[in-house]
């Protein structure tokens, strides 16, 4: 398709407008105010509007066939602070998780300096290696539902020493 088409600019413009429809029904974060310090008359500071992203991850095993119940869903920071443990379900599905996350805004246009929040997914279940995803970007306002695929352990082994590490390569969105 040439960007240059009429149905590609129809694309964009539908595409702006269905995030701008996000970003209305988007759910701002309450913010805790830092205690002052000190000696010191606290200005505030004007702060952006703080959005939160629905999320939740299925955990599945043989090609996406079997849903994985029971299974440990722990959401930490990049940082390695745990925000969220969930356990899935039948269906291996973890309920949802509100989540900070950024404006869903800012992806219109390519922006070097613009960082998303980014989580990192710890699943582990027993008779099965652990998984980790890192580097999980959320937009605020957009639902978003991780799927893990899970591999059984051979038989005699525990599994205590073995992790799948899955890297999220940066966007630029």
């Amino acid at each position: 398709m040439d960007y240059r088409s009429s149905d590609f600019k129809e694309q964009i413009a539908r595409y702006q407008q269905e995030l701008q429809r996000l970003q209305q029904q988007a759910r701002p974060v309450a913010a805790v105010p830092a205690p002052p310090a000190e000696n010191h008359t606290p200005v505030p500071a004007p702060t952006p509007r703080e959005f939160t992203a629905p999320f939740s991850v299925r955990v599945t095993a043989a090609g996406g066939a079997v849903p994985i119940e029971g299974a440990r869903v722990t959401v930490s920071a990049q940082n390695g602070a745990v925000l969220q443990t969930r356990l899935t379900d039948q269906s291996g599905l973890t309920e949802v998780m509100l989540l900070p996350a950024v404006d869903p805004a800012l992806t219109l246009t390519p922006n070097p300096s613009f960082v998303p929040i980014l989580y990192d997914i710890t699943v582990a279940a027993p008779g099965y290696y652990r998984v980790r995803t890192v580097g999980v970007p959320l937009y605020g306002g957009i639902p978003t539902q991780l799927p893990i695929a899970l591999v059984p352990l051979p038989e005699f082994d525990d599994g205590s020493s073995e992790q799948t590490n899955f890297v999220t390569p940066p966007n630029d969105l």
